[in-house]
This record gives structure tokens, C-alpha cells and sequence, in this order.
């Protein structure tokens, strides 16, 4: 019996072969990679509620999932007929970006600002801050709004400071994009004793959003967003030594 689950024209199904995931009937193989690459969130082998899925044989680079949810908006196939106009309005909703001051945070931002969110542009320089903030504001739709936030990852005294100020501020948060990260720099370590890398984008994420908690459960249907990047797949995580230090 075939088994299948549609996600705006991308359904699972079972075709004997175990379940495969197919992005529109005529779709090129590039778009189906594309619609990959855009809507997965976890890489290999897991399972989209309940149903063990992968890429047809036939799509060059097939991938296999894991438990994730398809994230991105799938046109018949066609993710590049996807924009920002296409998105649902966020009126009031209250967005948190770390890392929002350039490349994918700050139009991160510039987006939910522009559906009408309250945005929290969060950042550890306050010139950059106040330049992104400046530009989210500016791209605002009515009821959307941006506002400044000072964070800095790679300090938990910092982390606990912009939880306080958050909490101040807020009853309830909707969505928080955790989208910060450095990469490759000499090694150092952190004002607590931390790797910078490990430091900033792992263990500073997770405190921020521990501390944000309340604020997400208090929302009607919370979200939180990890950004992550393909880098996981040319490296490997020694538990025994986050911290490098052997």
C-alpha cells in the first residue's frame, strides 16, 4: 500500500522501493537538488513523520533525511518562483535574528519586517546594529518594526544580559532564528573557557534559546530556526574534545 504525505506538491510516497521523496512530476533534477538543499533542515538517513524518505535513485546527489520538516515553500517544483512577497503576513508577531547585521541574518530580518513582525536585530557591534536595524525599518510593512538588541555569542554574561532585556521587553516570542556563527578562526577561547567556534555558534545558541523559553512557550505557535550550513558534511565532532585543547 503506498503510503504518502504532500507538502505543497511534494509528496512521500512508498514505491516499493521504500518511500522516496518527488518534488513535482516534470521537474528537472536540478530543482529537485535545489528544493533539497532549501527544505531539508537534517542530512541522511531519518525518517519525515514516520515515513523513511529519499531522493529518487535517478536525482545526481541524492540525499537522505532525518525526522525534518520541510521548511521551504515548494511551486510545483519551481523554488525559484518563491519570494519574500509569498510568505504569510507576521503582523503581530515578534521575530528574534542573532547575527542579523549582514549576509543571511540581516535579510532574515529585512524580511520579517517587511510581513509586518516585530523584529529584534540582534548583534554584538552597536554600529552594525543600528545600520541594520535602520535598513529593516526602512523596508518595514505596516505594523512591522525593527528594533536593536545587544548580543554577543561568544560571552554567556552577554547571552544572560539579552535574555534579561528580551524578557523586559517581551510577553511572548514567535520565532527565533538562531542564525550567528563564525568559522575557521585561529584558535582561542571564549571569555568562559570555551573553543570560539564551539563557544559562539553552539553553546551560546543553546543558552540564548534555554533562557528565551518561557517567552517561546508563551507564544500561540513558537518556532525556532537554527541556520546551519553544508560545512557538517566535510568535518566531525570529537565529544571527548570540543574544545581542542588536546
Amino acid at each position: 500500500e503506498q503510503r504518502t504525505l504532500s507538502t505543497r506538491g511534494a509528496p512521500v510516497g512508498d514505491g516499493g522501493r521504500g518511500a522516496s521523496l518527488t518534488v513535482g512530476d516534470t521537474a528537472p533534477p536540478q530543482l529537485v537538488e535545489r528544493a533539497f538543499d532549501s527544505a531539508i533542515g537534517v542530512i541522511r538517513r531519518q525518517e519525515v513523520h514516520g515515513v523513511s524518505a529519499s531522493c529518487p535513485r535517478d536525482v545526481p546527489g541524492r540525499r537522505h533525511v532525518r525526522r525534518a520538516q520541510v521548511a521551504a515553500v515548494i511551486n510545483n517544483g519551481d523554488m525559484s518562483r518563491w519570494s519574500v512577497a509569498d510568505a504569510p503576513s507576521l503582523s503581530g508577531r515578534t521575530a528574534l535574528v542573532t547575527g542579523a547585521t549582514s549576509g543571511l541574518g540581516l535579510e532574515t530580518a529585512v524580511a520579517l519586517a517587511s510581513r509586518g513582525a516585530r523584529v529584534l536585530v540582534a548583534g554584538r557591534d552597536a554600529g552594525r546594529t543600528d545600520a541594520a536595524v535602520a535598513r529593516a525599518s526602512g523596508a518595514a510593512a505596516e505594523g512591522g518594526s525593527a528594533e536593536p538588541l545587544a548580543l554577543d555569542l561568544a560571552s554567556l554574561a552577554s547571552v544572560r544580559a539579552a535574555v534579561d532585556e528580551v524578557r523586559a521587553r517581551l510577553d511572548a516570542l514567535d520565532v527565533l532564528v538562531n542564525n550567528a556563527g563564525i568559522m575557521a578562526p585561529p584558535f582561542a577561547t571564549t571569555e568562559d573557557g570555551f573553543e570560539t567556534q564551539i563557544g559562539t555558534n553552539h553553546l551560546g545558541h543553546f543558552a540564548l534559546t534555554a533562557g528565551l523559553m518561557p517567552l517561546l512557550l508563551a507564544a500561540d505557535a513558537p518556532r525556532v530556526v537554527n541556520v546551519s550550513s553544508a560545512a557538517h558534511r566535510m568535518g566531525s565532532l570529537q565529544p571527548d574534545d570540543l574544545h581542542y585543547e588536546n
